[in-house]
């Protein structure tokens, strides 16, 4: 049994906290790009710019499929409150 499957993602590329949340000497965007693409060769529908609850809701999504699956990444970090924080070299994704 094959099914489809089909990713709504926020913005516009995917890759998330790979691309924002490790620094590009720990692992360089160019491998997590490969690493998308051959995943995506594997037939996988991906519509971006799509956020839950702004502009995809989940009644429309239950009408459209027979099953989902909800993850939502790390989207949102936080100040942990420590000196220093603010320092060049420190990583934080807003």
């Amino acid at each position: 049994m094959e099914f489809g499957v089909t990713i709504y993602e926020k913005y516009d590329y995917l890759g998330g906290l790979l691309i924002h949340g490790i620094p590009e000497f720990r692992l360089p965007k160019e491998i997590v790009e490969k690493t998308v693409s051959k995943i995506l060769q594997l037939g996988i529908e991906v519509k971006y710019q799509q956020e839950l609850g702004k502009n995809i809701f989940l009644e429309d999504l239950e009408k459209q499929y027979d099953a989902i699956l909800l993850s939502m990444g790390a989207n949102c970090s936080c100040q942990m409150g420590v000196q220093g924080e603010e320092l060049q070299g420190v990583f934080r994704w807003k």
